[in-house]
């Protein structure tokens, strides 16, 4: 074998690896762009999930609120009202607290779940970003 029969096998096995990291990074690209739509879609839910929890919030602070201002004028009436009455005033003041506790964790927790996927979101940008500029590096390259 002559040496430029040596260089022309040595060029072609360049180009086999060249092209094939192409198609991996094609593949990184696809599947980056795939997952990218997935986490977007979820995204969307989670934020529509937090205004809907917003909205259940802010209703039942007030039902609370008003529990709360009926709490506090059987308290200071207790003289006009039966024990079952103020029981039952106490009793529902008081599982409307713990549901809006709850309410608010979860209200929490779907929040940091929205930014976990905001932060998701742009690092697969990012890497959709740079597969997309080496292909067209390796493109440029293999021309």
């Amino acid at each position: 074998m002559s040496d430029v029969q040596k260089l022309d096998h040595i060029i072609e096995e360049m180009i086999d690896v060249v092209e094939n990291s192409k198609e991996e990074i094609i593949h990184i690209s696809e599947t980056a762009r795939q997952e990218h739509d997935t986490l977007l879609a979820e995204l969307v839910d989670t934020k529509e999930k937090v205004l809907r929890y917003i909205e259940k919030g802010d209703q039942l602070e007030r039902i609370v609120r008003a529990s709360r201002r009926r709490l506090s004028e059987v308290s200071k009436n207790f003289d006009k009202y039966s024990e079952k009455e103020i029981r039952e005033v106490y009793e529902n003041t008081h599982r409307l607290q713990t549901e809006l506790a709850m309410l608010s964790q979860e209200e929490k927790a779907l929040r940091l779940k929205r930014d976990d996927l905001e932060r998701r979101l742009i690092a697969l940008n990012y890497t959709i970003e740079r597969a997309t500029g080496l292909t067209r590096k390796i493109s440029a390259v293999l021309t």
